[in-house]
């Protein structure tokens, strides 16, 4: 893979190459100028041969779902051996259960120390994409985080707001697992939210599933992988921002062939949506705050003597919905721009989507990650 221009448009996806300069014409002589039409006719350029529809369907079939399959495996190991740490615990230190950091290492280490080689191994084989690497300006990257930040606070509202109606229908009181983190150390939090989960992540699900998704066309892998990141969070208070996060991460590894571009917006995105709002809540005092609402005078007197973070919060959390509007005016804005070509050797968009998400290795992951929404909700 080669170097480009660090200054390219990150717009315009799948852009034609810049042709080269026409040669030279050569000094013809009469003798040479006498070329007969059936001469011409050889030297002619031959048509592209058409499209094979059924062979690059059962290949492309074939690839989602050996995918498919090696995230079925690196899945259900994560979930086997968090539950085995979890018993030998209750059978030899219960007393782990009771520390602030056994839950975030028995969830998270076995994923990235023994899952995420075993996914390595498991898509051995499969070619991967053979992509342009081209340099992420400090501008294009600013825009990116705006639109990453807007679909973060958008996901939010809506992964919240469907589990409000669902908390309606069924009588049940779902509580979101994302607010043990406030609990949770500061320096663990950002060890395992900002520095381990954007790298070995973005290892996952870009360099290692998405790598070997885009030969089959940009369009459908970008879609597939951001659902199944959006999936693989277990919860629908995740999945809605988590799966277009996953899309945008998608679109920005496969526009510019560089795996450490997504790894640092996605740790940014972390930083921002979840470390300073914890650290704006303690010095607030916000589960203090909380329990006081209902004695309207109690509340009120908190506020004034905790003014100046309930203002810096107040306003950080105004900032984010600003980000989020100026992120939807620029996307829609530049809406086309964002348009993902297809070329002549991929399908077309509709039959893409059915081969990629019609085999039995996508639908087994789907399933997976359905079990696991529903204990999610169970528990």
């Amino acid at each position: 893979m080669k170097e480009t221009n660090p200054n390219f448009d990150f717009y315009a996806f799948n852009e034609q190459p810049t042709p080269p300069a026409p040669a030279q014409e050569p000094v013809v002589t009469p003798a040479e100028s006498v070329t007969s039409s059936q001469e011409a006719e050889t030297i002619a350029a031959p048509a592209p041969a058409p499209l094979d529809v059924e062979q690059v369907t059962a290949k492309m079939r074939q690839g989602y779902s050996r995918l498919g399959w090696a995230f079925v495996g690196m899945t259900l190991g994560w979930v086997v051996l968090t539950v085995i740490l979890q018993v030998v615990a209750t059978l030899f230190a219960p007393w782990m259960f009771d520390t602030f950091w056994f839950d975030m290492v028995a969830g998270t280490l076995p994923l990235y120390l023994i899952c995420t080689p075993l996914l390595f191994l498991m898509v051995q084989g499969m070619t991967p994409a053979t992509l342009e690497r081209k340099k992420l300006s400090v501008s294009h990257f600013l825009i990116l985080l705006v639109l990453a930040e807007s679909v973060m606070v958008a996901g939010s509202l809506v992964g919240n707001g469907f589990m409000s109606v669902l908390s309606l229908v069924t009588g049940n009181d779902f509580e979101n697992q994302l607010n043990e983190a406030f609990s949770i150390p500061i320096w663990l939090s950002f060890a395992f939210s900002v520095i381990l989960a954007p790298i070995f992540e973005e290892l996952i699900f870009r360099k290692l599933l998405l790598d070997r998704m885009l030969p089959h066309g940009a369009f459908c892998a970008v879609l597939v992988n951001g659902l199944l990141f959006g999936a693989f969070h277990g919860n629908f208070y995740q999945f809605f921002y988590a799966a277009m996060l996953g899309m945008l991460l998608a679109f920005v590894y496969a526009k510019t062939g560089k795996i450490h571009h997504c790894i640092l917006l996605h740790m940014c995105v972390n930083f921002l949506g979840g470390i300073v709002p914890t650290l704006l809540n303690r010095w607030l005092g916000y589960e203090e705050m909380m329990a006081l609402i209902g004695n309207e005078e109690a509340l009120a007197l908190y506020i004034e003597s905790h003014i100046l973070p309930y203002l810096a919060t107040s306003a950080y959390s105004l900032a984010q919905y600003g980000i989020a509007i100026a992120g939807l005016i620029l996307f829609i804005v530049n809406f086309k721009a964002f348009a993902i070509k297809r070329t002549e050797n991929q399908l077309p968009v509709g039959k893409g989507i059915k081969a990629s998400f019609l085999n039995p290795g996508i639908i087994a992951a789907l399933v997976v990650c359905g079990i696991l929404f529903s204990m999610a909700l169970s528990a």
